[in-house]
């Protein structure tokens, strides 16, 4: 009973921190990394990535964002989880999501140190 509450919560927590991420990284990303002039030739490619992640989110956008309000705002609203959860393809879908996060993430680590140390900045690039 301990491990399906404690499983419960870390599912919440996972799930609600994961909306708290994609909706600032839509923000930032947009305004930050794509909108700024770029410098590296891989732009499109991390572009494409982050589409992904934008289209991916919006799917279940309203959902997540109930889920994370019913845990950080300690509503009694064990439905909003339940509902989610009710869904069969919801966790896939949050697991999918945060693998493409973790893709856009690798391939801008990869490009940006990748533009860097072919444009003489080695520090930056940790070189």
């Amino acid at each position: 009973m301990q491990n399906d509450r404690e499983s419960l919560a870390y599912t919440k927590l996972w799930l609600s921190l994961l909306f708290d991420v994609c909706k600032e990284f839509v923000r930032e990303v947009e305004e930050q990394i794509m909108m700024r002039p770029v410098h590296f030739s891989t732009q499109g490619n991390l572009g494409k990535k982050q589409e992904e992640v934008r289209q991916h989110f919006n799917q279940r956008k309203t959902m997540l964002n109930a889920v994370r309000n019913a845990t950080f705002h300690f509503k009694n609203e064990p439905h909003v989880l339940l509902d989610f959860l009710g869904d069969s393809q919801a966790i896939g879908w949050a697991e999918e999501l945060h693998v493409k996060l973790e893709d856009f993430f690798s391939a801008y680590r990869v490009e940006t140190a990748v533009g860097y140390a072919t444009n003489g900045r080695d520090m930056e690039a940790g070189l």
